[in-house]
């Protein structure tokens, strides 16, 4: 994530943010530990799914507003976490998906599996909070508990 100043840090948007229950699909723990300043920056907070398997658990026994899926995870991927979430647990929560390969050829796949939106890494804070307004909309989505 870069150093952006993607709003201030009273504005609507973020106030909205501050609200959402996200969850942070990712294995790296570097890639972890700079969301965690990034998102202490402006007081957001968020639960880490390790791999695609614990995201999938988590989203099927809690409450999220909004899913940050890495696509390149061990135990099951991004993809593969998705296809479950979306045609086995029958959850239509928005999900981004986090990649470092680019290229439009990675953005369709992704949204043909049912992501929402496609960021690529290193993650544009500016970019990934407008996509995080964008999805959870003026009334909040919710998962399925």
């Amino acid at each position: 994530m870069t150093n952006a100043v993607p709003y201030n840090k009273t504005g609507p948007g973020l106030k909205k943010m501050r609200r959402l229950h996200i969850l942070l699909a990712e294995d790296n723990l570097l890639n972890i530990k700079l969301a965690s300043l990034v998102f202490a920056q402006y007081g957001l907070t968020f639960q880490v799914a390790e791999n695609g398997s614990i995201a999938v658990e988590k989203i099927k026994n809690g409450h999220f507003d909004i899913v940050l899926m890495d696509m390149e995870m061990p135990v099951l991927n991004g993809y593969q976490a998705t296809n479950l979430i979306r045609h086995e647990l029958k959850n239509d929560i928005p999900i981004i998906a986090l990649s470092a390969h680019s290229g439009q050829d990675e953005k369709e796949k992704c949204l043909r599996l049912g992501m929402n939106d496609y960021i690529e890494k290193p993650i544009n804070e500016t970019i990934l909070f407008r996509s995080i307004l964008n999805l959870t909309g003026s009334k909040k989505k919710t998962s399925k508990r």
